[in-house]
């Protein structure tokens, strides 16, 4: 018998039932707050989740590093490790095995880590966010959202923000950059990954002002793509420009000079598909609030700041910092999404264009890796929404096909954490998506598509750094299928 063979709503009753049982036969001590330990650590989490229909809720899969199936039922046993030791040095991994589907058990935490006061170095996988912005309640990065599995990378960069002592902290950089390999995808294969980026804070971390402001710079260049032959996006032989060479004009995002051996297309656009977000902050707090203003704004061309605008992800965060054992609103973050001005304009040599966010004529994948879109959720991929969308952006047929084919949209979100005697904390995340499709050549679109997304959570921590975790999610409009879900998870960790 199927989990869509039984009716929801015993199924619900079913796994409240047993989350209740755990929570109140446990001693309700408050868990240790681990996530700045000095320790090494091993964890363990067991995990279930089901569904009405054949996918998995939106807010139960968004943002988990590609961690949950996006199946109609999944088991999942997940392990890991923190070591430490000597001075600042690090080993970090984390499994996951799928009970149903062992083929797509992951490793997506794997890294050996060096970290000073201030240096972060670290060679393969490790769980990422890039953007100012609510990293607890909002809904994630517009480029970098930890949605997807991380990619295994060399990565060089500051320690968080660091200042120079003659500045006495009034002003602080933070800075990164690094090396990574997207492996193999549906039609790009060997292919890399460039990132580095810079941010500056003006005002001490514990001013009642702060400025933040920087840029975020991504780019996926080299591999091979031997679908495009013929369609003078490649090379003959179906490869991209991979030399030391073409790494330099990647690095400094210039337009390609004419030089032997590259495309056509290639000579009249940059080497790689390049994608950059500029992020500005404003922090205000007090000794009991925080509040934190952030614009997340997207840039692929030269012409961003002239013709994409108001395009970009808008926020508003306000953190409660009193402490209290009683019922306590901890965070609440409001955030505005919008991607329809898409730097549409009228070219010369093209006709109107625009820049298709995440989507890419050379590397087809898009801004994916691993069959998961590395930014903000709401960036849909063609087999995530409903059956009659899949081919809006093209046919994989015609070589005109595009991995993701819901990327012009307005999202308003909802973020709310709230918590009880320390140890029991719910979180609320409300997303209604207006998806459009279609672009006109005065920016308009011919069609859109309503989308609503609810989730509440419920965690329970207890003594021995334990927890319980139960969550309901929902999906209903017409651009995802419409789906219930529910998923339970107890984790447990030992401090050695």
């Amino acid at each position: 018998m199927y989990i869509k063979d039984i009716p929801l709503f015993l199924y619900i009753r079913y796994v409240i039932t047993l989350f209740l049982c755990l929570v109140f036969s446990v001693d309700g001590n408050a868990q240790k707050d681990t996530t700045n330990t000095k320790r090494s650590f091993f964890y363990g989490e067991l995990i279930t989740t089901a569904s009405t229909g054949t996918t998995t809720p939106f807010w139960i899969k968004s943002n988990q590093y590609g961690s949950i199936p996006d199946t109609s039922f999944a088991g999942l046993i997940k392990t890991g490790t923190h070591i430490r030791f000597g001075k600042g040095w690090q080993i970090n991994a984390e499994g996951i095995i799928n009970t149903l589907a062992i083929a797509s058990s992951q490793v997506p935490v794997f890294n050996g880590t060096f970290q000073n006061k201030y240096l972060d170095i670290y060679i393969g996988r490790r769980k990422e966010v890039f953007g100012i912005g609510d990293t607890l309640a909002g809904a994630g990065s517009f480029i970098w959202s930890g949605n997807a599995l991380p990619i295994p990378k060399i990565h060089l960069g500051t320690n968080g923000f660091i200042s120079p002592k003659f500045l006495g902290g009034a002003v602080a950089l933070q800075a990164t950059i690094a090396h990574g390999w997207f492996g193999k995808g549906k039609f790009a294969s060997g292919y890399y990954l460039h990132q580095k980026s810079i941010l500056l804070r003006i005002g001490k971390v514990h001013n009642r002002f702060a400025l933040y402001g920087g840029f975020f710079h991504f780019a996926q260049w080299g591999g091979k793509a031997p679908l495009l032959i013929g369609l003078n996006r490649t090379q003959p032989d179906g490869s991209l420009p991979h030399s030391l060479r073409d790494f330099g004009y990647v690095f400094i995002a210039k337009n390609t000079p004419k030089i032997p051996n590259i495309s056509s297309y290639d000579s009249v656009n940059r080497i790689g598909n390049h994608l950059g977000v500029l992020n500005l902050g404003l922090q205000w707090q007090t000794a009991h609030h925080k509040l934190l203003l952030y614009y997340q704004r997207p840039a692929e061309t030269e012409a961003v700041f002239k013709y994409n605008l108001p395009d970009g992800q808008y926020g508003i965060s306000w953190t409660n910092k009193r402490t209290s054992k009683q019922l306590k609103f901890d965070q609440i973050s409001l955030e505005y999404l919008s991607t329809l001005r898409q730097n549409l304009r009228l070219t010369p040599q093209w006709g109107y264009l625009n820049d298709d966010y995440f989507n890419n004529s050379q590397y087809m994948d898009g801004w994916t890796y691993q069959g998961q879109v590395i930014g903000t959720p709401f960036m849909s991929l063609r087999d995530a929404t409903q059956a009659r969308w899949f081919d809006v952006k093209g046919k994989y047929e015609n070589r005109n096909y595009q991995q993701i084919n819901g990327n012009s949209f307005q999202v308003y979100y909802l973020g709310a954490r709230i918590s009880y005697r320390r140890q029991n904390i719910l979180q609320i995340k409300i997303s209604h998506t207006r998806q459009s499709l279609y672009q006109n050549t005065d920016g308009s679109y011919q069609q859109v598509i309503p989308q609503t997304s609810m989730y509440v959570t419920f965690e329970r921590k207890m003594r021995s750094n334990a927890a319980i975790n139960l969550k309901l999610a929902r999906d209903t409009g017409d651009w995802l299928p419409n789906t219930h879900g529910v998923y339970l998870s107890y984790f447990k960790q030992i401090t050695f």
